[in-house]
């Protein structure tokens, strides 16, 4: 009775201190619930008190950038009043986590407090999800295996078309509009892409047809066959626009060990950007990286020596770089061979002109260390013949030598030799390149280059930052010479990055020195929603020096950027400041980009509108963007279902989802985020997996149910493992089952009435009906107890 009366004392004393809240100064709390909780200490009780959550194990569900990797109880210690959770280096490694990026010790075998390494995260103690955003550069690369065959999946038939419609207003000049569609349709294993272009203005209007042609795999060749207007690919000589067909082996295809050389570059994202490689304005590979340094290693090997990097920020951006590399052509395995057909007339012809167009190339693995090349073009009355061997030198790199003949106006002999040398181990990239010309002729003319020398140098150094060094020279017929030297160097101090490069170019008529400096401030306690970033360039010769200051950010969970940039610029003869301001939305069908420039008395403003659409035996699916080899996920009506392959994006009305970015012949898992289900729905399958050949649109299907969960409990006996099945009033099957232990029977997604009926042994069955009521739906879990007749 005692302890009775005692319990009856606390609680009206607690009653009283909540009515008379500003009486009892929060020690008198402390002391009341010491009393009482006398197993837990005064700190954390006074930490509870504060709303604020103690030091301890708490139940994480890990993401990396946004996408579920692990579930784990994880410590998290208190660092300058902010619960930080520790992992150990096996966790972060098993994550996919490149520990040498953080400069972490792999032996250490004490857990990793991620305040301490920079680690950028975010805590949500409402749904336990901790979501580490790490850069893409600080990612393990994964290699991924080619397929067998009979697993290719060659998508569905459909028609898509992704727009972009853009109308410019100016101050000093009518308004103008344009509209640009990549179209296509996908029967079968046929492919068939159009790109056309619509501008009007206020007087005048014009379009054009770029591009239309149609491609397919040949199997049985390992091939791509091409045909129709287009630009062709080529990996040797260097290709034009033409009308007329294509068969070239497939790379993408090939095991990644099959090549040894391929290109190497590295940028920084402010956002989560889209990526995009573009060789002679024709896209050659494409990702979506998070904010913060990426190294982009697994590009395909081509026979350009330019590539352009463009990085398509959040808020609508686009920051445009060229890259140039030194490239050996493919090192094929013994045995192995590729090929690449051409013909056609060409359609970029002074005086309306069609000649003809051929090209050739073939290579062929002689050994496991010596490759050997050969092609031939014709192009109008010119002609190339090449022939080369490249060679694998074990430890000291790999070496390319061939010899070039070209017959047109002025006939030439090009000598060429080609080096390069990757350390994976200490991350250092060596290449170089020396040309030698000879004319046939005896002339001497000015802008005729006799001698052609580049080398690039790039190493990542550890604790350090990223430096890269390049040197290219010419050397012409009257003895001129021209080159260019540059260096740049990046890092990062804590979460901001920064960039200096410096550039000498030595032209024929005019020489200058070039220096950048660009960083990157995170804003705010979350590091990569909002940022500043500052680029300087000084010209010394020109005396030309510009600043621009850009402050921006995401919101609405990255589908909201926006940018506000300042530029000042100082030449000797003009000085002028430029405001300009950036904001792009995206929702789950379009997006919206808005951007306006004000300069001394001129401005202008732009206003797009970017989307895609898709027309399928399902109905039209709307997407903001489509990539090259994209998915279509279909859930059987159900709305708002997300993945892990595109977390920001959703199921439509009709319950269906374009996932971009698929990887053709590799095994792509998407997998549904079982948290946004609702909450009476069931699926047999969370994840599935797809191999697309390149171009298919492969449809994967979740057939999720909505219905009850029920539990039957049966008052008459039932043999274990009875075959359960739900019939409608049509007596179509619904569901089924079986029977556990115990007489249970356990069903979901059925209905809130029908027939249950349970068979057993070969002709031995027995049935009941069942029907919920309205406080029974109100339940997660509905048991009920039957007899089954």
């Amino acid at each position: 009775m005692k302890i009775k009366y005692k319990k009856k004392e606390v609680i009206f004393f607690i009653f009283m201190i909540i009515c008379t809240k500003d009486a009892i100064a929060q020690n008198n709390f402390l002391s009341l619930y010491s009393n009482s909780f006398s197993n837990i200490n005064d700190e954390t009780i006074k930490l509870l008190l504060e709303n604020k959550k103690p030091e301890g194990f708490y139940h994480s569900i890990i993401h990396i950038n946004n996408r579920k990797k692990m579930v784990k109880l994880l410590y998290y210690k208190d660092v300058e009043n902010k619960l930080t959770p520790s992992l150990s280096v096996k966790d972060l490694i098993s994550l996919g986590i490149d520990t040498d990026f953080y400069t972490i010790n792999k032996e250490n075998p004490d857990p990793i407090i991620l305040s301490d390494y920079s680690i950028d995260f975010k805590y949500q103690f409402s749904n336990q999800k901790l979501n580490l955003n790490i850069p893409q550069k600080a990612l393990i690369k994964k290699t991924d295996y080619v397929i067998n065959e009979q697993d290719w999946d060659d998508g569905i038939t459909a028609l898509f078309t992704q727009y972009s419609y853009w109308i410019k207003y100016h101050q000093k000049k009518s308004p103008e509009q344009k509209l640009n569609l990549h179209s296509g349709i996908n029967i079968g294993a046929w492919r068939v892409r159009s790109q056309s272009g619509f501008n009007w203005r206020k007087d005048s209007h014009q379009s054009k047809l770029s591009s239309i042609y149609a491609y397919r795999q040949i199997n049985s060749f390992s091939s791509l066959f091409y045909g129709g207007k287009f630009s062709p690919t080529t990996r040797i000589l260097s290709n034009d626009k033409i009308v007329g067909f294509q068969l070239i082996s497939n790379n993408l295809i090939a095991n990644n060990t099959l090549y040894a050389n391929r290109p190497v570059i590295e940028g920084i994202a402010d956002t989560h950007a889209n990526v995009i490689i573009k060789q002679d304005d024709k896209i050659i590979y494409e990702t979506t990286v998070p904010p913060g340094p990426f190294l982009l290693n697994s590009l395909p090997s081509i026979g350009s020596e330019k590539l352009t990097l463009e990085i398509k920020e959040t808020d609508g951006r686009v920051k445009v770089s060229t890259h140039y590399f030194t490239s050996l052509p493919n090192q094929l395995n013994k045995g192995n061979y590729q090929y690449n057909i051409i013909s056609g007339t060409l359609t970029n012809y002074p005086n309306n002109k069609k000649p003809l167009f051929l090209l050739g190339e073939f290579s062929y693995g002689l050994s496991q260390k010596i490759t050997s090349y050969s092609a031939i073009k014709k192009r109008d009355n010119r002609h190339n013949y090449l022939l080369g061997l490249s060679l694998d030198l074990g430890i000291l790199g790999g070496l390319a030598t061939d010899i070039n003949y070209e017959k047109n106006n002025n006939d030439k002999i090009k000598y060429q030799f080609r080096y390069q040398k990757n350390m994976p181990i200490t991350q250092t990239y060596f290449t170089s390149r020396v040309s030698f010309y000879h004319y046939l002729d005896s002339f001497l003319l000015e802008n005729r280059i006799k001698k052609e020398h580049s080398f690039s140098l790039s190493k990542n150094i550890n604790k350090i930052g990223y430096i890269s060094l390049h040197y290219n020279d010419k050397l012409y017929d009257n003895s001129s010479k021209t080159y260019e030297i540059g260096t740049s160097f990046s890092s990062s101090i804590n979460k901001i990055n920064y960039n200096l490069k410096y550039d000498f170019k030595k032209e024929k008529i005019f020489s200058d020195h070039y220096f950048s400096f660009n960083f990157q401030i995170p804003i705010g306690s979350n590091a990569h929603h909002h940022w500043m970033n500052n680029q300087t360039n000084y010209q010394v010769n020109n005396k030309r020096y510009s600043n621009n200051t850009n402050i921006g950010g995401t919101l609405l969970n990255n589908n909201l950027g926006y940018s506000v940039s300042y530029q000042h610029t100082h030449h000797p003869k003009r000085k002028f400041d430029q405001f300009s301001v950036h904001a792009r939305y995206q929702n789950n069908y379009q997006s919206y980009l808005f951007s306006g420039n004000k300069s001394e008395n001129n401005y202008n403003y732009n206003l797009s509108v970017n989307g895609a659409l898709l027309l399928h035996s399902e109905g039209i699916t709307l997407t903001p963007r489509l990539s090259k080899t994209f998915a279509l996920v279909n859930t059987q009506g159900i709305t708002g279902i997300k993945t892990s392959f595109s977390p920001n994006l959703e199921t439509d009305i009709f319950g269906n989802l374009i996932l971009n970015n698929i990887t053709p012949y590799r095994i792509n898992n998407i997998k549904l985020n079982a948290t946004t289900l609702p909450q009476s729905a069931e699926t047999e399958y969370y994840n599935k997996n797809i191999i697309p050949t390149l171009g298919a649109i492969p449809k994967i299907t979740f057939p999720i149910k909505i219905g009850y969960r029920i539990l039957f409990k049966s008052i008459t006996p039932l043999p274990f493992a009875s075959k359960v099945t739900v019939l409608d009033k049509e007596n179509n099957i619904i569901s089924q089952g079986l029977v556990t232990e115990n007489n249970i029977i356990f069903l979901s997604a059925i209905p809130d009435n029908g027939l249950i009926r349970v068979k057993w042994g070969e002709d031995k069955q027995c049935q009941f009906n069942y029907n919920l009521s309205s406080d029974e739906k109100k339940k997660n879990l509905i048991k009920k107890e039957i007899n089954c007749l």
